[in-house]
């Protein structure tokens, strides 16, 4: 039999309010949900160039900006739409399956 994919309960609604986001740790995984237009999304919390924590960057919209070397990617897809500063690689984001069921954010492992 294959591996059952599950929804994880990771964090309330009202605690990522439109506009904000915040990093929830569950397991080896550090999450960033997103509350975007009132939608929620989830990326990866490590940047794609040195894992720097996003979760202490600036977000615009649906740009979030790493704070180390301005990176910058989209907070719906994870694409990477800057590459560092520095010239270096910078690799798209991890993206995980949002659902959210009577004010609870699920996400999909």
């Amino acid at each position: 039999m294959g591996n059952k994919i599950f929804f994880k309960e990771i964090a309330r609604l009202v605690d990522i309010p439109e506009g904000t986001m915040k990093q929830i740790d569950f397991g080896k995984n550090e999450i960033l949900p997103v509350n975007f237009g009132g939608i929620t999304y989830a990326i990866s919390n490590k940047c794609g160039h040195m894992d720097a924590p996003l979760s202490n960057s600036t977000l615009e919209g649906k740009i979030i900006e790493c704070s180390l070397h301005s990176a910058q990617f989209d907070d719906i897809t994870g694409k990477n739409i800057r590459p560092s500063d520095m010239g270096e690689p910078t690799f798209n984001l991890k993206i995980y399956e949002v659902k959210v069921e009577t004010g609870i954010i699920k996400l999909k492992f």
